[in-house]
């Protein structure tokens, strides 16, 4: 190796279980090619760097392949955009993205690839607990309105409608819509129609039970930017204004109300915090930069790893990526959950439905947990578990709504026959408001 002998200084990187060592000397010389392609803005390979799109067909090929034959592009879900609060022209470089520098940067791209496997892979949205005729078809549903088709009505009749991915709080220096620069969108489908949305009103919540408004302000896309920690037990960035990552998922940063999402009765529309967004955008980012650093050092065949280890910086690179289509996997449940409200028109979670949506969405996770050999856990798992934990439970309490008479809280379960192989055989088992099981098995032939 060029940088080889006794004068040899490594320089150590990880994320949770995967860990590796570069010289130093090839990691200066790999950094200064990564600014060139920054400048350059195109994403193309520069020198020691892979380009961006030839590092995710290595590290994402099976996701890739599958998106591209279910004729799923990322960037067409741009137009169902709207109130998006975030920077779209110097994010990049202020939130210090070093792999998805172009264009509007990690939180757009998060934005795009979580929808893409919503899509490419809808038919597992399916729940075996309820029964409940209010997610027949919820599937099919979900794919036709991601794919803007224009055919789709929700259960009160309502549609067709586009339908509307809001990331809002009160920063009017950057709020715009996907159709026009305007701070402003015009909503044409259901008990909003012809009102006039200002992008700048906050993070707005509307009240289920006396349908009063609280308005929450948000909170500006760098409240947990850059992040103060790294956790030494997870091997993983801890967003300001936490200590550790909580159990059951990934750290971020603290909100200023309970809320992550909503969908409001009778709209289109799905609101999130961006501060969020980018949050989730950067550790994905940060992710992919160390999965690609790694592949590109096993591809160096003058400077790089030596020949015995370029299978192991291989694999260290292609467990990296699992991490990142982890988390887009986590945001795509929610986004299914809230896209279950869209759907259902009206009603809240057990009072409308069993809450089958919301075990659609966790059964839709726990398939393609197991079919991309992805961990378990999210996110906070501790480094040494992360690829041995093969069950996960949830108590989903918040399903509990206001004013019901059942007495019992869905659950959801997920375990895997063998952590990170893809393709793993699964068991997914949840119970609906009632308390009444049902269960799946996937992966058998």
């Amino acid at each position: 190796m060029g940088h080889g002998g006794s004068l040899r200084r490594d320089v150590w990187f990880g994320y949770r279980a995967t860990e590796f060592t570069i010289p130093a000397a090839w990691l200066a010389s790999y950094q200064s090619a990564l600014l060139v392609q920054h400048a350059a803005g195109d994403g193309d390979a520069v020198g020691t760097v892979s380009g961006i799109d030839a590092a995710l067909s290595f590290l994402w090929a099976d996701v890739k392949i599958l998106v591209r034959a279910a004729g799923v592009d990322p960037g067409s879900f741009d137009g169902l955009l709207s109130c998006y609060n975030l920077s779209t022209d110097t994010m990049p470089a202020e939130m210090g993205a070093s792999f998805w520098h172009r264009g509007w940067g990690p939180p757009l791209e998060f934005h795009r690839w979580t929808l893409a496997l919503i899509t490419a892979f809808s038919r597992q949205i399916e729940e075996p607990c309820t029964g409940d005729w209010h997610c027949d078809g919820f599937g099919a549903w979900v794919e036709s309105v991601l794919r803007d088709e224009r055919t789709a009505t929700d259960l009160e009749g309502e549609g067709p409608c586009r339908v509307k991915f809001r990331y809002m709080n009160d920063d009017t220096s950057v709020a715009r819509t996907a159709d026009t620069e305007e701070a402003a969108e015009r909503w044409t489908c259901g008990a909003m129609a012809g009102r006039s949305t200002a992008c700048d009103e906050g993070f707005l919540v509307l009240h289920r039970v006396d349908l009063t408004r609280y308005v929450d302000r948000g909170l500006s896309w760098d409240s947990g930017l850059p992040p103060s920690s790294f956790d030494a037990v997870a091997n993983a960035w801890i967003a300001n204004g936490a200590t550790t990552h909580p159990s059951g998922s990934a750290s971020t940063p603290p909100k200023s109300s309970s809320v992550t999402a909503f969908v409001e009765d009778a709209t289109w529309a799905v609101t999130q915090r961006p501060e969020y967004l980018a949050w989730h955008g950067f550790l994905v980012d940060y992710i992919l930069y160390l999965a690609r650093m790694a592949f590109d050092y096993a591809a160096d065949l003058e400077d790089g790893a030596a020949p015995f280890e370029r299978a192991d910086y291989r694999r260290k690179a292609w467990e990296l990526g699992r991490y990142a289509l982890r988390l887009l996997v986590d945001q795509g449940r929610l986004v299914i959950h809230e896209l279950g409200h869209v759907h259902n028109g009206w009603g809240g979670h057990c009072s409308n439905g069993e809450c089958c949506f919301d075990l659609a969405a966790y059964r839709w996770e726990c398939a393609l947990v197991a079919q991309l050999g992805l961990p378990i856990d999210p996110g906070t798992s501790s480094a040494t578990s992360t690829w041995t934990n093969a069950g996960r439970a949830v108590n989903r309490s918040y399903c509990q709504s206001s004013g019901s008479t059942v007495t019992s809280e869905p659950r959801v379960y997920c375990g895997v026959l063998t952590p990170g192989d893809p393709g793993s055989r699964w068991l997914f088992w949840c119970t609906n408001c009632s308390g009444a099981m049902g269960s799946d098995l996937g992966g058998l032939t």
